[in-house]
């Protein structure tokens, strides 16, 4: 039995319409009606029960709302289906009660409860949350305004408010509590043109009043120029800050600025208009970001670069939980549904540890793997890397198509076990340490003239720079390019992304044409930055890219047209934002005719554009 509280009375039932009047006599109404009129009323469900004094409510999110749906597909998550978060409360006391709500995520198909990627890490994430501001455990009181649509630009929307840090001069500590709406300050400064500082002070003293903000800037400037900057952390026009994020990062990338934000600015939301409100808002601003955040201590990735995937981070306990404690330790499904892009992981990693002379710095991140016989003792550590051991295991280890004939998980593991108890550890290393998300593009949709089958979709940018690129991409404009790097250079480039190298230890081919990513419109220029690996002497397991005499690879990048330095047939691309990969193509053998692509041919651009819209949903 479905509950809306605006259902109209001809279809609830006498004991629904009691309800409904018990329940108009709690906060949860007040909490239900804020939350419908800022995320609408098909967005919440209760679902009372009250034999067990208990009422489920649910708040659905629509994935696409916050996340591309080539994103969410990346994260295992069908962006069709809403995500549905069920919190089961107290029928008859609510917020009083001194139990929190518990918590169920999930997505729903018919009747059926489906779990989906990031379920485990949202939980403990909004498990947090939860506890940390339910109001028995808090002391914070929640819920005082009421939220109204018809009048919200002077109100503080809880998804486009930034928490400044006051600093006590008393106690010198410093704690979030001013908010300064951010959507306010942004058509301030880049739709009046008013200067920023002024702005800021301006709303902070008029409590997020825009036509009372807009007054005081050019009627009372002087009254703006109080240094209010002084108690809020915030110095220099370079260096002003909200939290520790700089405020000209908060305009251009608003993840990326609150990353570093202390756990209590983390969790921080304005508790004003309920609690119902609190945890959407909290689960709109957190999702986007979750890869930036360990999946098991939520704190910001050790390892440089922002990746796609959320995973575990490389501080020891993290890993040892994630190995030891079973975080994702089924990796059945993973070598059954994508062996081939198993077979390509492992692969990478295996050419870029054969490297001698540059395997220190291209096998990087260099695996931590505990003894599953040992839970104290690490087999492979970063601060003591053995890479004698590493290849060794690799080339222990059965064939990807020998684990596949497997009939299930331990028979699977059992075959690595054979060969080593460290063979599993690490290839369940290799699996989720990468950050990327490749799909396999399926046959009937490969760009033709790239003939070669081993075409993959390649996400490497999170959310936050793919949001960043699309609003680019709107004021410059874009075009697709080539990048060729050599497979050994690929283990790191999917954990870390495309860097600028030049100038830097990981500089390869030098840099005649200037500092940035080097790409070309013409194949077979990049090309000749892939260089075959020679692989004719390498391993003899099976692995479909391992035992070819030698592998060849390239990627399809779509790149912004601002900045870029053309030099015949290559261009430079020296920001690292304004570049993202789209595709990657393998070779086993010849690259054959897909020298001749051009990516300023038409043709050749509406093959890639139809495959990018097969991957957006956008296909008929």
């Amino acid at each position: 039995m479905y509950l809306n509280g605006n259902l109209d009375d001809d279809y609830i039932s006498e004991e629904d319409r009691d309800y409904n009047r018990h329940r108009s006599n709690v906060p949860l109404m007040f909490d239900h009606d804020n939350f419908v009129a800022m995320f609408g009323e098909d967005n919440i469900h209760m679902i009372p029960m009250p034999v067990l004094d208990e009422v489920d409510v649910d708040l659905y999110l629509r994935p696409t709302d916050v996340l591309s749906p080539a994103i969410a597909q990346g994260w295992s998550i069908d962006p069709s289906l809403p995500m549905v978060f069920r919190l089961s409360v107290s029928d008859m006391h609510y917020m009083e009660s001194s139990k929190p709500p518990k918590i169920d995520i999930f997505q729903k198909s018919g009747e059926k409860k489906i779990k989906f990627g990031l379920k485990s890490q949202l939980e403990g994430l909004l498990d947090t949350f939860v506890t940390r501001w339910w109001p028995s455990r808090s002391g914070v009181k929640i819920g005082t305004k009421k939220y109204n649509p018809e009048n919200s630009k002077n109100q503080s929307h809880p998804n486009t408010n930034i928490a400044l840090k006051i600093l006590d001069q008393k106690t010198d500590t410093v704690i979030p509590t001013v908010l300064v709406n951010m959507d306010i300050l942004k058509y301030l400064v880049n739709e009046m043109g008013l200067p920023e500082e002024l702005s800021l002070n301006a709303l902070l003293i008029t409590k997020n009043n825009q036509e009372a903000a807009i007054d005081l800037v050019l009627n009372h400037p002087e009254k703006c120029k109080e240094s209010k900057t002084e108690h809020q952390g915030l110095s220099g026009s370079k260096n002003k800050r909200i939290g520790s994020a700089k405020i000209e990062d908060l305009f251009v990338n608003p993840s990326k600025a609150l990353k570093n934000l202390s756990d209590e600015e983390k969790l921080y939301v304005n508790p004003d208009y309920g609690f119902l409100v609190m945890v959407m808002a909290y689960l709109r601003r957190r999702i986007p970001s979750l890869n930036d955040y360990c999946v098991i201590c939520d704190k910001p990735h050790v390892f440089a670069g922002n990746m796609l995937k959320p995973a575990v981070c490389s501080r020891e306990l993290c890993c040892w939980s994630f190995q030891q404690l079973g975080v994702r330790a089924d990796a059945a499904d993973d070598i059954a549904t994508e062996a081939e892009v198993v077979d390509l992981l492992v692969c990478m990693a295996s050419c870029a540890v054969k490297n001698s002379a540059r395997r220190e710095l291209i096998f990087d991140p260099f695996p931590v793997v505990f003894d599953p016989h040992d839970k104290s003792k690490k087999i492979l550590d970063p601060d003591n890397k053995d890479f004698a051991l590493v290849q060794n295991l690799l080339n222990s280890m059965p064939s990807v198509e020998q684990m596949t004939q497997a009939v299930d998980f331990l028979s699977m593991k059992d075959k690595l076990d054979k060969a080593s108890p460290y063979c599993y550890p690490l290839l369940q290393w290799i699996i989720t340490s990468n950050r990327s998300h490749i799909v396999q593009l399926p046959e009937g949709k490969q760009i033709q003239s790239m003939v070669t089958k081993h075409q993959y979709l390649l996400l490497s940018s999170p959310p936050e720079k793919e949001e960043l690129f699309r609003k680019l991409k709107k004021a410059h404009g874009s075009t697709f390019a080539f990048h060729g790097s050599s497979i050994e250079n690929w283990h790191s480039i999917l954990r870390k992304g495309l860097i600028n190298a030049s100038g830097t230890k990981f500089q390869v081919n030098g840099a005649a044409y200037g500092s940035g990513i080097y790409l070309s419109p013409h194949a077979a220029t990049s090309f000749g930055y892939s260089r075959i690996y020679n692989n004719a002497a390498a391993s003899k397991q099976g692995n479909r890219f391992l035992n070819s005499d030698n592998v060849n690879c390239i990627a399809i990048c779509e790149v912004i047209k601002k900045d870029i330095k053309h030099n015949g047939s290559i261009w430079v691309q020296p920001d690292p934002d304004c570049v993202v990969t789209r595709f990657f193509c393998v070779y086993t053998s010849a690259v054959g005719t897909a020298t001749n692509c051009n990516t300023e041919d038409q043709n050749f651009t509406k093959e890639i554009q139809a495959a990018i819209d097969y991957f957006q949903g956008s296909r008929q």
